[in-house]
């Protein structure tokens, strides 16, 4: 079996963004256009697969301003238990095109060995034409503190 560049590539990013002493993490953040069947996204849509599974549409590296687009992110946790939130942004340098929260605190507890998938729902991308970054944030708050960690995974798009 043949794995394309792109793919060990991604992973290795994924890998490199994660930091050693992390507890929680970012392992996706996908741009898709909505699916007029009402299908996708699912999680766990496959049954009997024996394996935790999501869909969605293929992820859109070239986006179109005024183009509907549902923002889809995985995240999972080793050693971890609180809350988090998790969120995206569209931006160019300092400057923000587009951001939502996926999902807020009180409705995103975090345990142990977690993997989890959210979805914006469909959002209108503003016209702003030129290379971007697609960027997934996650804020996650442990049990019995305040101090909260972040995480960040980005990949580059290209705004038209």
């Amino acid at each position: 079996m043949r794995i394309a560049p792109s793919i060990i590539l991604a992973a290795f990013a994924i890998m490199m963004a994660v930091p050693a002493s992390a507890q929680v993490f970012i392992s996706s953040i996908t741009a898709a256009v909505p699916d007029p069947n009402g299908k996708v996204p699912a999680f766990n849509a496959v049954p009997g697969a024996g394996i935790e599974t999501w869909s969605n549409g293929v992820a859109q590296a070239v986006l179109t301003g005024g183009q509907s687009y549902n923002y889809c992110a995985s995240a999972a946790a080793a050693t971890a238990s609180g809350r988090a939130s998790l969120s995206f942004k569209i931006d160019r340098g300092t400057e923000v095109i587009q951001s939502a929260t996926i999902v807020k605190p009180k409705d995103f507890r975090v345990g142990s060995n977690g993997v989890w998938y959210f979805c914006s729902g469909y959002l209108s991308l503003p016209d702003s034409p030129g290379a971007a970054k697609l960027t997934a944030i996650m804020v996650y708050t442990p049990t019995g503190t305040t101090e909260s960690q972040k995480v960040e995974l980005s990949v580059p798009v290209l705004l038209q």
